[in-house]
């Protein structure tokens, strides 16, 4: 089974104490858009500019960022998914979400066998 890892989750587990961010996904294979990892790590310069968080913890949610990007597939945005960003959804969304959100619904066509 493939599962989604969502962004905005990743942010919120490495901004946490620890928190179990992985339960319901043991023995599946995980994977995130390929703009993952730049949202995430401008995140976190953000936040330790902005004083949230200081050197220390940066540099621990930096590795334990690099850790969980090699545990994920990383969904490129082919033709198909830029395309579907540009449609429209059922609701009002921005460019970044719309992209992760054609890159999940593409997985999940393709897992499903509509490749």
């Amino acid at each position: 089974m493939m599962v989604h890892v969502d962004s905005s989750v990743v942010l919120r587990y490495l901004l946490s104490d620890g928190g179990g961010a992985t339960s319901g996904s043991a023995g599946a294979s995980l994977a995130s858009s390929e703009l993952m990892e730049i949202e995430r790590k401008r995140a976190l310069r953000r936040e330790r500019l902005e004083g949230h968080i200081d050197d220390g913890r940066y540099a621990l949610a930096i590795g334990v960022l690099d850790e969980l990007l090699t545990m994920l597939s990383s969904i490129e945005f082919g033709s198909a998914v830029k395309r579907r960003a540009m449609e429209s959804f059922s609701t009002v969304i921005g460019a970044l979400d719309a992209i992760h959100l054609a890159a999940a619904l593409g997985m999940a066509s393709y897992a499903a066998g509509g490749h």
